[in-house]
């Protein structure tokens, strides 16, 4: 087990990262404790739920929405939750968007744990504190940044995912290593073979490297003034490939940096031999590099980060060196295959 804290201006997060666990009433054995999540995990997990006030959502990203936003609202009202009232977010990364929101807009805030059951969320969208939902079909366009009180980790729910989900999620792990961890990169590279076998010891250390980048950024940076910036390499195109294509959020980043690694090399900032592992690392997790379209204008424009016609963007310089400059909105439009 691996246990590290993230401080930051909207509260501290206990995170835990390992194998065997066990669940909630480990570590909230004398509380009420009232639990969301969403229909896939209840079949899986129906029995270790059972003791618990739980609460449904439907899986996947149709629970991220306004609408399930102002159910939970009904259903902590109905509960007669207060400020000092647990409500633990069991599932991927939409079930802790969704719930994060709910529970730091509910009386203007609920006390929150999540429990990852994802590599995604596990490895990067349950840290941190930033939640929120879809709105006219964009991506988390409604949401607030406030840490949680606990994050617990277990890769043992990793496996019970499906190989396209459990891939997925390998592309926020080699984001945090390109952009700020060289050394994480080439254990990436060097241990592909056991991560994708789902050898837990390989996973609990990447997503611990992973834990590890997130939360140093989040603490330098909580509301993305400036560093935090950096995570958002790969989503600025990511984001635009994902609402075109339908493809889920972790092929989309993996097109995304592949993309926006290209854009580097085009405006001189990374060599092309570190664009080529780039993509060579992404290859090897089985993940996408391309969708062979162009990329929407009107997807870019709506990205958070935009001012005027540039974004707030991650530039590479190196492999794990990484800064943030404006750049056009038309180069991310422009940049094409070579």
């Amino acid at each position: 087990m691996i246990e590290s804290w993230l401080s930051a201006g909207t509260g501290s997060t206990r995170i835990v990262v390992g194998k065997s666990l066990g669940g909630m009433a480990l570590f909230y054995p004398d509380e009420r404790v009232t639990i969301v999540t969403d229909e896939t995990l209840l079949g899986l997990y129906g029995a270790m739920l059972k003791p618990f006030d739980v609460i449904v959502l439907p899986s996947g990203e149709t629970g991220k929405s306004l609408g399930h936003v102002e159910r939970l609202y009904e259903e902590f009202c109905a509960r007669k939750l207060t400020r000092e009232s647990l409500v633990v977010a069991f599932g991927g990364g939409a079930v802790s968007d969704c719930v994060g929101f709910a529970a730091a807009t509910y009386l203007r805030g609920l006390r929150l744990s999540i429990f990852a059951t994802t590599l995604l969320a596990q490895a990067d969208a349950a840290i941190g504190g930033k939640n929120g939902v879809n709105l006219g079909g964009y991506k988390n366009l409604v949401g607030t940044i406030r840490q949680p009180e606990l994050c617990v980790f277990d890769v043992e729910y990793l496996l019970s995912l499906s190989e396209r989900e459990f891939r997925g999620g390998f592309a926020e792990i080699i984001k945090h290593a390109v952009i700020a961890d060289a050394e994480l990169f080439s254990e990436l590279e060097i241990r592909a073979a056991r991560a994708l076998e789902r050898d837990l010891g390989t996973l609990e250390y990447l997503v611990a490297q992973s834990v590890r980048i997130k939360s140093k950024v989040v603490q330098e940076d909580e509301n993305e003034s400036d560093a935090r910036r950096l995570l958002n390499f790969g989503h600025t195109i990511g984001h635009s490939v994902e609402l075109q294509s339908g493809l889920p959020h972790g092929e989309a980043v993996a097109i995304g940096m592949v993309r926006e690694a290209r854009l580097c090399v085009a405006r001189g900032t990374l060599i092309s031999s570190d664009c080529n592992r780039i993509e060579d690392v992404i290859r090897s997790y089985g993940l996408p590099t391309d969708t062979g379209s162009s990329i929407s204008l009107s997807a870019i424009e709506r990205d958070k980060k935009r001012t005027g016609d540039q974004i707030q963007a991650p530039i590479l310089r190196g492999i794990g060196l990484s800064g943030v400059v404006r750049v056009p909105l038309s180069e991310f439009v422009e940049e094409r295959e070579a």
